[in-house]
């Protein structure tokens, strides 16, 4: 009897410890495009070929905000208009999230699910070369960086 037992857990030892709760992440790599602020009329662009396509459902743009205080009852809204050669190619009207302090951090992400601000990425593969404006109803607004994702 032992020896079944023995044998059973030599089976058994593998498949439990190669079931664990232990959490993956996929790799992402960060691009910095640059800054929006009130010296470039919060506009910034990127180069063709500087920037991979963003194609998976884990690729994300990121726009990390700064506010001016008083950053109470904060109904602060912006807008992200992202343009190819003079065409506007796509649209964010964004809902900024609470701050931390006087920074905000805006996720517009290639699945709702990656999104914080109300807006998402809705056609893959996404091209991230072109010009960026960003447009505030709020003085609050000084400045933004804008990153992108890209994930295996």
């Amino acid at each position: 009897m032992r020896s079944i037992r023995a044998g059973l857990m030599m089976v058994m030892f593998p498949l439990l410890t190669s079931c664990t709760s232990s959490e993956t992440t996929i790799p992402c790599h960060r691009y910095e495009a640059g800054h929006l602020g009130r010296d470039s009329d919060f506009q910034l662009t990127v180069p063709a070929g500087e920037i991979p396509l963003l194609d998976a459902s884990r690729d994300r743009m990121t726009l990390s905000l700064s506010l001016l205080p008083p950053l109470t009852d904060l109904t602060t809204r912006a807008t992200l208009i992202h343009t190819i050669g003079g065409r506007e190619v796509a649209k964010w009207n964004l809902k900024l999230p609470v701050p931390y302090g006087i920074s905000a951090r805006c996720t517009i992400g290639a699945a709702r699910p990656n999104s914080n601000c109300g807006a998402s990425l809705t056609d893959l593969p996404y091209n991230p070369a072109g010009t960026y404006y960003l447009k505030s109803d709020s003085a609050r607004l000084i400045e933004a960086g804008l990153s992108f994702y890209v994930c295996e």
